[in-house]
């Protein structure tokens, strides 16, 4: 997922909750440091930290353990395109998991439309 994609979910799933409760966000650190290099997404990955929803994950270890705890302890929904299938045989109880991810996961589809001015927008449903 780019980072127009990632923001689009973003501001999808803050306006569904009213304007009033932002998704928690969890990328790896070398994906953070990236997008900050950047001019053009700094002032995004900013307003992340300012609001307190971004986590990075430290390097040396596997982001996808960091969102998985997190959806299973906040008992929260998960959106995310990642079919999990490594997990499933590292987790106890394989029948467990496969219900509980159905139960949790969300998944999103990003396309490109065309908006009544001829302008490209990203359009996201989860």
């Amino acid at each position: 997922m780019n980072s127009l994609q990632l923001e689009a979910v973003v501001n999808e799933l803050y306006h569904k909750s009213g304007d009033n409760k932002w998704p928690l966000i969890l990328l790896h650190k070398k994906r953070v440091r990236t997008l900050l290099e950047n001019p053009t997404h700094r002032n995004l990955v900013d307003e992340w930290i300012n609001n307190g929803v971004l986590y990075a994950t430290p390097p040396g270890f596997n982001d996808d353990w960091y969102w998985l705890y997190a959806a299973a302890k906040l008992k929260c929904l998960l959106v995310t395109n990642d079919e999990m299938r490594d997990h499933i045989f590292e987790l106890l109880g394989n029948s467990f998991f496969q219900k509980w991810k159905e139960r949790h996961q969300v998944t999103m589809r990003i396309e490109i439309v065309e908006s009544g001015n001829g302008e490209p927008l990203l359009a996201v449903s989860c």
